[in-house]
C-alpha cells in the first residue's frame, strides 16, 4: 500500500474510482504503452484541470499495487494478447519485427509474453514501477485552456517534486536491423500484404528522424 498523498488516500479504496472521479468532473481518461514510452493522459475541462492533476500524479507515481485488482488487470491484458494473436495484421507485423530484430526488445511483443504475465506479481511490478519511474524520467505535458503556471507550482508540490533519480539504464547493445526477407502464410488475410522494415536514426537525432517520418510518408 501506499501513504495518503495531497489528501487522496481514500480515493482508491474501490476499485475504478479514478475513472470515476474523472468522469465527474466532465473528463475521460486512457493510457497507452509503446516500444518507448507509457503514457497516461486526462481529457477534462479547464476548471477541473487542478484535480484532475491530483488525481493523475497521484494515480501514476503512488499506486497501490493490490493483489486482486492485479489479477484482475492481468487477465485484461491476457484477453488483449489473445485477441492481438487472432489478427492477422498484428502477427504478420510481430513476425516482422522478430526477424528484423532479433535478441533486441523491439523484436518482442508490447503487451509482453503468456508466460511472463502469468508468473507476473505486484510485488515484481513494484520495484519495476520504483526502478523506472523517476527523476529523469517522467514528463508532465499540458496543454489546452488552462493557466499553466499554476498546475505547474501545484504539481511542483506534490508527488512529482518528491521522485528519486531514476538509477541509469544497463547499457544495452544497440538496435541492429537484419537483412533478409520472409515469407509466411496469413489465413483469413484478405490480401497479400509487403512490410518492409529498416533502422532509423536515434531520437536524439531530431533532424534524422524527421527525415525518417518523410521516407515512410
Amino acid at each position: 500500500d501506499r501513504s495518503p498523498s495531497r489528501g487522496l488516500g481514500d480515493v482508491y479504496k474501490r476499485q475504478g474510482e479514478f475513472d470515476r472521479r474523472i468522469e465527474a468532473l466532465g473528463g475521460s481518461s486512457n493510457a497507452a504503452t509503446g516500444f518507448d514510452d507509457v503514457h497516461f493522459h486526462v481529457l477534462i475541462p479547464p476548471a477541473a484541470a487542478p484535480e484532475a492533476l491530483d488525481l493523475l500524479l497521484d494515480l501514476v507515481l503512488q499506486p497501490r499495487l493490490e493483489e486482486e485488482a492485479f489479477a484482475m488487470e492481468r487477465q485484461v491484458v491476457l484477453e488483449e494478447l489473445a485477441q492481438s494473436e487472432d489478427q492477422p495484421e498484428e502477427v504478420a507485423v510481430q513476425h516482422l519485427l522478430a526477424q528484423a530484430c532479433p535478441g533486441h526488445p523491439y523484436g518482442l511483443p508490447i503487451l509482453g509474453r503468456r508466460e511472463a504475465l502469468l508468473a507476473h506479481d505486484p510485488a515484481a511490478m513494484g520495484a519495476f514501477h520504483q526502478r523506472l519511474y523517476g527523476g529523469g524520467r517522467c514528463l508532465l505535458a499540458l496543454t489546452g485552456a488552462i493557466t499553466a503556471g499554476d498546475l505547474r507550482e501545484r504539481a511542483g508540490q506534490g508527488a512529482l517534486a518528491q521522485l528519486s533519480p531514476a538509477a541509469e539504464p544497463a547499457e544495452r547493445a544497440p538496435l541492429v536491423v537484419v537483412a533478409g526477407e520472409d515469407r509466411i502464410a496469413m489465413p483469413r488475410l484478405e490480401a497479400a500484404r509487403l512490410l518492409m522494415a529498416w533502422a532509423q536514426p536515434p531520437a536524439g537525432d531530431l533532424r534524422g528522424v524527421m527525415g525518417g517520418d518523410l521516407a515512410t510518408s
